[in-house]
């Protein structure tokens, strides 16, 4: 299977930290991800650390002071799409989705999109125009409240939980932590 992963963000935070977990793991399983990147430099540079294939493309919002440009982007996201035989376009974040959800509508493909903050509802709706197949947040407690702010928009039964791409560490033993805290003389 082949995702393409589309990221906006200019800078590394918790959601491209948190996709970079998921790319590094979905490699040993089987899946192929193609990461489509509206920035170069550092944000870059910690894709391909993943092993991922990285591409650059402008991903412009769309708006009428920046329509050809927009359309111009689209058309090689949708081109990217169809020449890398995607199976899903996974939006890293609920504000990449305006361009991604159309390219992967344009090519027939799922979408799926990663909301990870609490944007008001109507700006949510405006994001989501494109329309998607699946949501994926980040914990039980950002679906009840999607759900319940946007009904329409957040279906339950579209909505999965994955707690951030990773799981917690297991809390240590008592013994490991009694070890611990003597070989650091903290107590």
């Amino acid at each position: 299977m082949r995702v393409l992963y589309v990221v906006q963000s200019p800078f590394i935070g918790g959601a491209e930290r948190s996709l970079c977990r998921i790319l590094v793991a979905i490699q040993s399983v089987g899946v192929e991800p193609i990461v489509v990147t509206a920035f170069r430099g550092p944000v870059e540079e910690a894709l391909r650390d993943t092993g991922a294939r990285v591409a650059w493309v402008s991903l412009p919002y769309p708006s009428y002071r920046n329509f050809f440009s927009f359309l111009v982007a689209l058309w090689k996201l949708y081109r990217m799409i169809r020449r890398e035989h995607v199976d899903v376009v996974h939006a890293n974040d609920v504000t990449a989705l305006p361009i991604a959800g159309r390219a992967a509508r344009w090519a027939g493909v799922h979408r799926f999109c990663h909301v990870r903050y609490g944007y008001e509802p109507e700006f949510l709706s405006w994001l989501l125009k494109p329309g998607l197949e699946r949501v994926i947040v980040v914990s039980e407690y950002m679906r009840r409240e999607l759900t319940k702010r946007c009904p329409g928009v957040f279906p339950q039964e579209r909505c999965s939980v994955v707690p951030n791409g990773f799981s917690t560490p297991r809390h240590p033993s008592p013994v490991t932590e009694r070890w611990r805290r003597t070989a650091n003389a903290w107590d």
